[in-house]
C-alpha cells in the first residue's frame, strides 16, 4: 500500500466517524458528547493526515496564480458570508426561522469553510 492510499483511507475513516457522529445526534441514539467525540476525533485526523501529507507546511510551492486564486477565493468566500449573515438576520427578525447563537454561528462557519473551498476549486479550473 502506497502512502497515496494510506493517506486516502485515513481521510475517509474521518469522514466516516464525522458522518456517523451527526447520524448518531440526529437519531437521538446517542446524546451531545457522543457527537462532540466523533467530530472532534475525525476532524483531527483530517488534520493531521492535511499535515502528513503537505509534510508539515512544506507542500505546494506557491505561485502568481495560486496566490490570485487564494485572494479571489477569499473575497468571493467574505462576500457569500455577508450576504449569509445578512439573510440570517432577516429571516430570523421576520421570525420565518428562528436561530440562537450556537446555531447561527454554526452556520456561518461552515458557509465560510464551505464557500472558500468552492470557489477555489472552481477558480482552480479557470484561466486566470
Amino acid at each position: 500500500m502506497n502512502m497515496k492510499q494510506k493517506y486516502l483511507i485515513n481521510n475517509i475513516t474521518a469522514l466516516i466517524l464525522i458522518i456517523l457522529g451527526f447520524v448518531y445526534y440526529l437519531s437521538s441514539l446517542a446524546n451531545t458528547f457522543l457527537l462532540l467525540f466523533f467530530v472532534s476525533f475525525g476532524f483531527l485526523i483530517l488534520i493531521f493526515n492535511t499535515l502528513k501529507l503537505n509534510n508539515f507546511s512544506a507542500g505546494v510551492e506557491q505561485d502568481e496564480r495560486t496566490r490570485k486564486i487564494s485572494q479571489l477565493a477569499l473575497s468571493y468566500s467574505w462576500l457569500t458570508s455577508f450576504i449569509a449573515i445578512n439573510l440570517l438576520f432577516f429571516l430570523n427578525y421576520f421570525k420565518v426561522i428562528v436561530l440562537d447563537f450556537n446555531n447561527t454561528f454554526s452556520i456561518i462557519i461552515i458557509t465560510m469553510i464551505a464557500s472558500v473551498t468552492i470557489f477555489r476549486l472552481i477558480l482552480k479550473n479557470k484561466k486566470i
